[in-house]
């Protein structure tokens, strides 16, 4: 309250009017986020210009819960248009302005996280999994495909059934180690 003392008091009615600096200052915010919760009719201003800080955080918390439908301090009345006021169109209910501001606010906190774990190398992009996982199972398929002509020289001159069935086992068996132990190309 330090900060609003500065300001103008009107001793007829008890306010405390400040400029739009010293209202910025308070709520920790710009003076052009003041301008604009102007311009969106999201905060009241004196007729002289001033503010009336109690009126302004009534209306910033008017504004900001979503459980009441947004409410504009403009002369036009915009809850008779569509979708501003959490009316219904078509039958169907519209969100109001504080919770289409909050599912906003999710979804921006949502792409910080990922962003985050992307960053922290817990998320990996799905394009790179892709390539990674397509280049895996190339290498795999032509080392199968070589089995035969690598095998058949060796197993034609074989007469025991097991050996024959051990030099395929191996020759699978290394395939498949190969491919455990796939390290992708950085």
């Amino acid at each position: 309250m330090a900060k609003a003392a500065r300001g103008k008091s009107d001793t007829s009615t008890g306010q405390v009017l400040i400029g739009a600096t010293e209202l910025a200052k308070h709520l920790k915010i710009s003076r052009q986020r003041i301008y604009q919760y102007i311009d969106e009719g999201k905060i009241p201003r004196e007729p002289n210009g001033k503010f009336d800080l109690d009126k302004v955080l009534q209306a910033l918390k008017r504004n900001l819960d979503i459980k009441q439908p947004a409410r504009s301090l403009k002369s036009t009345d915009r809850s008779s248009q569509p979708g501003l006021s959490g009316q219904k169109i078509d039958g169907k209910r519209q969100p109001t302005f504080a919770e289409v501001q909050l599912q906003h606010e999710i979804a921006k906190t949502i792409k910080a996280q990922l962003e985050a774990k992307r960053l922290q190398e817990t998320l990996v992009d799905i394009a790179e999994v892709e390539k990674t996982w397509s280049a895996m199972c190339t290498t795999f398929r032509n080392r199968m495909l070589l089995l035969p002509d690598k095998l058949a020289p060796r197993v034609s001159v074989v007469e025991d059934v097991r050996e024959c069935s051990n030099l395929i086992f191996k020759e699978v068996e290394e395939a498949l180690t190969a491919l455990s132990e796939y390290q992708p190309d950085e």
